[in-house]
């Protein structure tokens, strides 16, 4: 429950004089509820699954290209390589389109929403974003000087003293022009 420091006594040995003393402690033994445990548990169980099921599919794949003539394997190799190459590309694209749309100050995140396949598409897609935020930009502010206009002209407006109707002033009737 409380860590212990022990002190260690200063022997002179290390060719200084008296030196302070350096604290050492203990490893605390901690308890774990049950379901800490379960937890743990259960976290260790799906990374072992998830290593599970990758050496499975390796063990499967081989013995697929192992049960195929040369001509299929070679085949099937290039499928998988160009699928590879595919994935390289699209991940490539990706990262182009994210810092195009940092380059026009909008969130890189847009790039998961967008669905882009070339680089034009991708080109096309970020200027038609760029633009579209500048004029939103420009009618939010057209509407916030309309709003400040309002609000100064509102403060400017005094309220107007009320005139004594035919009369001339007076000491008891002024008091009733405001």
């Amino acid at each position: 429950m409380f860590n212990k420091i022990y002190y260690e006594a200063n022997t002179g040995a290390d060719g200084g004089g008296a030196t302070t003393p350096q604290p050492t402690t203990e490893p605390v033994a901690r308890s774990f509820t049950q379901d800490e445990v379960n937890a743990l548990m259960a976290k260790e169980k799906a990374k072992f699954e998830k290593v599970t099921q990758s050496k499975l599919a390796e063990i499967e794949e081989a013995q697929k290209l192992a049960s195929m003539s040369e001509a299929e394997r070679d085949k099937a190799e290039k499928a998988k390589l160009k699928e590879e190459l595919n994935q390289y590309k699209n991940e490539k694209l990706a990262t182009q389109f994210k810092l195009e749309l940092s380059s026009k100050t909008l969130p890189p995140d847009f790039a998961d929403f967008i669905p882009v396949q070339d680089a034009e598409k991708a080109k096309a897609a970020v200027d038609f974003l760029a633009k579209y935020k500048t004029d939103i930009a420009s009618v939010l502010q057209k509407e916030i000087d309309d709003l400040k206009q309002q609000l100064t002209n509102a403060n400017l407006r005094g309220v107007t003293p009320k005139a004594v109707s035919g009369a001339a002033a007076t000491k008891t009737s002024i008091p009733t022009i405001f």
